[in-house]
């Protein structure tokens, strides 16, 4: 059996680490917990540069969705799996009396966590797939210049309408279908018309390009930090202080104009790399469980005060970056130990005659809509 490239699993490994690391310092409450300027402004500089991660992953199922059909197996898998953690996780907190507070009703809420809404990622992405054979069908009857202009429309309406004139025009933080409709689409653009082979920037080298992408990642990032400056200042000017509100209101979403190019510029230089490797490969698989493990409802409140984070009382020192970097490494390593004991347990029911007997009921059920779909 080949190994496969291993560039975008990669990426799907440093996009995982930068969400715990963006939710360490949020959830965490480093920024709320540190009255000094300086380390504020250094962690909301980290927090920008982390920003790129849920757009990468939605670039990556553009490009690769693009190509491929909606499989029934993948939805009930992606399903299943999030049944899993929520419902097993809940279990072994109740067990251990950390959810002592929370009626069983409460833990009943949680048994469809995918239409509930929980995870506000899967929810969105669940949606995403379900649709991705009819995004599809836009993308292979667009030609170039249709397809081009197609994304200068979405730019235009999902990032810079909500960007110059705020929500109350057109909501979007980066959170909606909408939003991730519009990623799924440069991420089939990108597959369907390479950037590095344009005529603007087929001319580069593979380093020129790579320190190109570069520059422009960290432009946007300067940015958003520029912003936030901004609006941390105060203004006696009535017509000031209404722009510089305007702007806090939707500077950190991941829809804004200047985010998007950054997580564009983060996809392409994982494109550039090419190498094959079974453990990156297998740290990729695990990705999905470790979001689903640390973003649980009830694993949010507590993980980061267990492990030392969230005790307040922080100054001006360099030992923070080292918290928050331990702490990220301790969660994604407890992530893939987790996720690697679910894919054992997934792969001995998988085997029962019970789930094969649920496979072929399903089947059947499709065959008999009259609605083909791939298994």
């Amino acid at each position: 059996m080949k190994t496969r490239e291993s560039n975008y699993e990669l990426m799907r490994i440093i996009s995982m680490f930068l969400i715990i690391i963006y939710h360490t310092i949020g959830y965490g409450n480093l920024i709320y917990n540190t009255d000094n300027i300086y380390m504020k402004g250094l962690l909301y500089l980290i927090r920008y540069t982390a920003i790129v991660h849920v757009n990468s992953f939605v670039l990556l199922s553009g490009y690769f969705q693009s190509k491929s059909k909606f499989k029934l197996s993948k939805l009930l898998n992606l399903v299943l799996c999030t049944l899993f953690y929520v419902n097993v996780l809940n279990l072994v907190l109740y067990k251990i009396g950390y959810l002592h507070d929370v009626t069983k009703f409460s833990l009943l809420t949680n048994i469809l966590p995918s239409l509930i809404g929980n995870y506000w990622f899967i929810s969105t992405y669940v949606l995403l797939y379900i649709l991705s054979d009819y995004l599809n069908l836009v993308i292979n009857r667009l030609n170039k210049d249709e397809y081009k202009k197609l994304l200068v429309v979405l730019f235009i309406v999902v990032s810079i309408i909500p960007f110059v004139f705020g929500h109350s025009v057109f909501n979007n933080s980066g959170f909606s279908l909408y939003n991730f409709v519009f990623l799924y689409f440069i991420g089939g653009y990108l597959r369907r018309y390479p950037l590095k082979d344009s005529y603007y920037f087929n001319r580069y080298s593979k380093t020129g390009y790579l320190f190109f992408l570069i520059f422009i990642f960290f432009m946007m990032v300067f940015i958003s930090f520029s912003l936030y400056a901004l609006t941390n200042e105060q203004s006696s000017i009535e017509a000031v202080d209404w722009i510089i509100d305007r702007i806090n209101d939707v500077r950190r979403g991941h829809s804004t104009p200047y985010v998007i190019i950054q997580s564009i510029c983060y996809f392409e230089i994982f494109g550039l790399l090419s190498f094959k490797s079974k453990i990156v490969n297998y740290l990729s698989s695990c990705t999905f469980g470790i979001y689903l493990f640390h973003e649980h409802k009830y694993i949010r409140p507590i993980i980061y005060v267990l492990l030392g984070v969230d005790r307040g009382g922080y100054s001006f020192s360099f030992w923070v970056f080292k918290d928050i970097l331990v702490c990220a490494i301790i969660i994604f390593l407890l992530g893939v130990i987790i996720d690697s004991l679910r894919k054992i347990i997934f792969k001995i029911i998988g085997k029962t005659k019970l789930l094969k007997k649920i496979k072929c009921l399903l089947k059947n059920m499709c065959s008999n809509l009259s609605y083909k779909v791939e298994w």
